[in-house]
């Protein structure tokens, strides 16, 4: 199985919807707490290109975003979460256009 992380802080509703899409798959990530900053905090701004929101996931090394392009990908893959890495690799631009169409989605992830 795919090694999934995922940088959180407390009382986030992004990091519950995340939490419970990866639960509904049946994966358990490797979570980081950086509700108080520090190391762990500066590490996940470096390695997700310097984005500072809550959460950040991670499947097998690669950046894939925040909770409303977990939902995407997982929209797009139509199937289990840690596959749909192919998806965003190869289809970017559909990501971002269907992250503006999910229901209580916000179109606001930056432009590669």
């Amino acid at each position: 199985m795919a090694k999934v992380e995922i940088y959180i802080k407390q009382f986030c509703p992004y990091c519950t919807r995340a939490m419970k899409l990866l639960a509904a798959k049946g994966v358990s990530p490797e979570t980081f707490d950086v509700t108080m900053g520090g190391a762990k905090k500066a590490e996940m701004v470096e390695r997700s290109g310097g984005r500072m929101t809550m959460p950040q996931v991670f499947i097998d090394g690669k950046h894939i975003g925040g909770s409303d392009d977990l939902a995407a990908l997982d929209a797009i893959a139509a199937v289990d979460v840690p596959s749909a890495v192919v998806a965003r690799d190869a289809n970017a631009a559909a990501v971002r256009w269907v992250v503006g169409l999910l229901p209580g989605a916000s179109p606001r992830r930056r432009a590669r």
